[in-house]
């Protein structure tokens, strides 16, 4: 989590080596749990992994973070057309407790929990279209754009962007 931490806010800028040594060193653990953990980054999509090479923060052409946001803003219409509206109260009050942390968090200047409670809206948001497999496909391209992303979370005038976005968002759902 702390690797993947790094790389989204920035301190491991893309193409960054991530040496198994360094990272088994600042971590403790057996190799295993390190590459494990390489593994986990690599599927997210957000680390490369080269035979003979080792692991890098994954970086994108500007034409790759093109395609990649064209099918992430598909993705999540096509969920969020899906979605049955009007929304279930007891739903739209989970997703507004999920706001309330992300706002709590972005007041309190805690990153991380701006980041894990951004995640959680949309996961919860776009479950409500009812298909597991469009969730997963949401959730896959939200990952890959972890890297690309990042850097706006620490902007304060984005995160007051996001943040009348979700209040959007929770207002169509009623």
């Amino acid at each position: 989590r702390e690797i993947e931490e790094d790389i989204i806010f920035g301190r491991l800028e893309p193409g960054a080596r991530l040496r198994e040594e360094h990272l088994h060193q600042r971590f403790g653990g057996s190799r295993h749990f390190v590459r494990q953990a390489l593994v986990r980054l690599e599927r997210a999509g957000i680390v490369v992994r080269e035979r003979n090479k080792g692991a890098a923060v994954r970086s994108f052409s500007a034409d790759e973070v093109l395609q990649i946001y064209e099918v992430r803003e598909m993705l999540q219409r096509q969920a969020a057309l899906r979605i049955p509206l009007p929304v279930a109260p007891e739903a739209i009050r989970h997703i507004a407790a999920i706001h309330a942390e992300y706002e709590r968090c972005a007041d309190a200047g805690d990153l991380g929990g701006v980041h894990d409670a951004n995640d959680r809206f949309h996961t919860a948001l776009f479950g409500l279209c009812g298909n597991e497999y469009l969730l997963a496909l949401v959730k896959q391209y939200m990952d890959l754009t972890y890297v690309i992303r990042a850097k706006t979370l620490a902007d304060p005038d984005q995160l007051e962007v996001s943040r009348a976005h979700h209040a959007l968002m929770i207002e169509y759902l009623g």
